[in-house]
């Protein structure tokens, strides 16, 4: 970051991932988190994030993805600690359905992991805008099958005040959509072993903050 280094971490725009360039706290009640600037959470040099401090929060990530084959559809979704370690994966096939509903089918399947899981803090992360938004907002209605499901997040979410969902670019979502992939060549489906999975997916580098939106 150079001289840009005295940016605040919520006020300025510094991270080029997001869509508004800008990341939002995750706990905006927790006031250290809410007072740090950019040199608090970059190494000295600026060429790396502080780790200690990322790995001080408690949060799981995780990311879900659809892949939208000719006769069926893949969903994934893949949780990874603060320290960019894979703690699990969840895979699922479908009749072909629309990208839409696909990409809708993988968050509530997420969703519904992390509820039996107890997972308290979670930020869930989709590259579909129109996804995330109507999880949000209760006015945006579709047909009452996706209308349900889009229902079923939102009760789920409800009982877990640290939940949050965020729309990525596909960049930020590379791990769901290589897992969904890989799902989709092999036609796996449930709780895969971690010793199943492809090792680029066990073990990955995060280009963000585990405390950001």
């Amino acid at each position: 970051m150079g001289g840009n280094s005295e940016l605040h971490c919520w006020k300025d725009l510094w991270v080029p991932c997001l869509e508004n360039f800008t990341p939002t706290p995750q706990d905006p009640r927790n006031e250290d988190i809410a007072r740090l600037m950019v040199k608090d959470v970059l190494s000295v040099d600026n060429l790396e994030w502080n780790a200690k401090l990322i790995r001080e929060v408690d949060f799981v990530k995780i990311n879900t993805y659809a892949v939208v084959g000719s006769s069926f559809v893949a969903i994934a979704c893949i949780c990874h600690s603060n320290q960019g370690s894979t703690l699990w994966a969840r895979l699922k096939i479908f009749p072909r359905m629309s990208p839409f509903k696909a990409k809708l089918l993988a968050l509530r399947m997420a969703a519904g992991e992390a509820q039996a899981r107890g997972l308290e803090q979670v930020i869930f992360e989709s590259n579909s805008l129109l996804v995330v938004a109507r999880v949000g907002d209760h006015t945006l209605l579709f047909d009452d099958n996706i209308d349900c499901t889009f229902e079923a997040i939102q009760e789920m979410a409800s009982r877990f005040p640290l939940w949050s969902f965020h729309k990525v670019s596909r960049q930020v979502n590379a791990s769901a959509n290589t897992l969904a992939k890989w799902a989709a060549n092999r036609k796996c489906v449930g709780c895969i072993p971690l010793d199943c999975l492809p090792t680029f997916l066990v073990k990955i580098d995060f280009v963000f903050l585990s405390f950001l939106r």
